[in-house]
């Protein structure tokens, strides 16, 4: 069943009002359902996706509703935005997010979600994890980081309750990375509580030399359980890929071989051994490794080819995002993970492999002239960099502490944002931050 299946699904997307179009991003890249409500009580004329449309383009200026569904009171399920468009909803969880918005006031003493419309989310949520491969986590509005005040989907009722029922938790091993990026406004119990089977406790001891109480935006946290002879039983949906990647050191190739599997074909209910950890010296793939991607490795800069076809994960890759530059944040052994669009892509299809060393940044800033510097403030941890100055449509390069000094080009007066962007040099290159949260020093 996929998406156009759930009961009472309306496709609307070639019915609604549009003035423009949002940014192609790709499905690859989709790995968070952000769930909201309206703040329009049920009953209310413009309660209503065609309504929302017209809000968000009259007021906001975008080009259509932000949403890519909307669940009526009657569990109807308006289809109203491409999964592959970067829709505006979430602020910098844009790209990576699908929205999901039940029409309805559900803050404490208003409105409660009809039980037709838990059912309809559920449906929904359950879904998008079939659809979207790389969807790993259901999160509300107010969990999105720079959101923590934002009383959205309401406070009146838990979308837990919903998106869990006959299910649980709805990530799985095909969803769980090896690594976490911490986002503002995580804990490690928001963030285990997220993942099936993974408690705080857990997390505490897979990253022993993480104070839980100074957890900081851009940190890395183990997710993936240590790979030691164990087994895993096949759920719906599973795929060889997706369980090697919810383990340490192990590829599909590793648990294939140790199962005696003739193909990659598996099935629920199949029970399969996880292999421990590969001694690196003696890999074959290690060798392969060296020979056919030079030294990529962790940090390394990299070129996406324009030749390069498929995510490794089977989506298209779009033009969009061929021929640009990369971080590599994880290596498996015939693929990478690029840090800024978090995508798995074949070595074969990168070019270069030089770490991100200050040699590299200095002889890339060296033609940037600078004006001064400027220091984080009015931010709770830090302050987040942007490709280019505007906050609804950028792309996150990473964050800067509260408190830091960073070097300045100038300033903009860029797009959405009443404050401006200050211009700064990043990593070597231009990059932009909000500017109420730099003060010139």
């Amino acid at each position: 069943m996929a998406i156009k299946d759930v009961p009472k699904y309306k496709d609307i997307r070639n019915k609604i009002r549009r003035n423009g179009s949002f940014p192609y991003v790709g499905t690859a890249v989709k790995d968070t359902h952000v769930i909201h409500h309206s703040l329009t009580p049920m009953n209310a004329g413009g309660s209503n996706p065609y309504s929302f449309a017209d809000y968000h383009i009259d007021t906001h200026g975008w080009p259509s509703i932000g949403y890519n569904i909307v669940i009526m009171p009657d569990g109807t399920v308006y289809h109203c935005n491409d999964f592959d468009k970067r829709a505006y909803h979430a602020g910098n969880t844009n790209t990576r997010s699908i929205g999901t918005c039940l029409a309805g006031d559900f803050r404490k003493g208003k409105e409660k979600p009809t039980k037709a419309q838990l059912k309809s989310l559920y449906n929904v949520n359950k879904e998008l994890y079939k659809e979207l491969k790389n969807m790993r986590r259901t999160i509300g509005h107010f969990e999105c980081p720079g959101y923590s005040w934002k009383n959205c989907p309401g406070d009146g009722w838990d979308y837990n309750d919903a998106i869990n029922q006959k299910t649980g938790s709805s990530a799985g091993p095909s969803d769980l990375p090896s690594y976490y990026t911490v986002q503002e406004g995580d804990t490690f119990w928001s963030i285990a509580k997220e993942i099936e089977g993974l408690s705080m406790d857990d997390l505490m001891k897979m990253n022993p030399s993480i104070d839980p109480k100074k957890l900081m935006p851009g940190m890395k946290l183990k997710m993936a359980k240590e790979a030691n002879g164990s087994t895993y039983t096949v759920k719906k949906n599973d795929t060889l890929w997706g369980i090697a990647r919810a383990y340490s050191g192990v590829d599909a190739s590793d648990i294939k071989k140790a199962n005696n599997l003739k193909s990659d074909v598996i099935h629920p209910g199949d029970k399969l051994i996880i292999p421990g950890k590969k001694n690196n010296n003696t890999s074959n793939s290690s060798s392969k490794t060296s020979s056919t991607s030079g030294t990529i490795k962790k940090g390394s800069n990299v070129t996406l080819s324009k030749s390069a076809n498929k995510y490794a994960t089977g989506e298209r890759i779009p033009s969009s995002v061929k021929g640009k530059s990369y971080t590599v944040q994880q290596v498996k052994s015939d693929r990478v993970l690029l840090k800024e669009i978090y995508s798995w892509v074949y070595k074969k299809d990168v070019n270069g492999g030089s770490s991100s060393s200050s040699s590299s940044s200095s002889s890339s800033s060296s033609n940037i002239n600078t004006v001064g510097h400027i220091k984080i403030v009015n931010v709770n941890n830090a302050a987040i960099v942007m490709d280019r100055p505007d906050r609804e449509n950028s792309k996150n390069l990473g964050t800067i502490s509260k408190g830091k000094k960073v070097e300045i080009a100038g300033s903009v007066k860029g797009k959405n944002s009443n404050t401006g962007y200050w211009e700064i040099i990043y990593k070597g290159r231009r990059a932009y931050i909000t500017g109420k949260y730099g003060k010139q020093v």
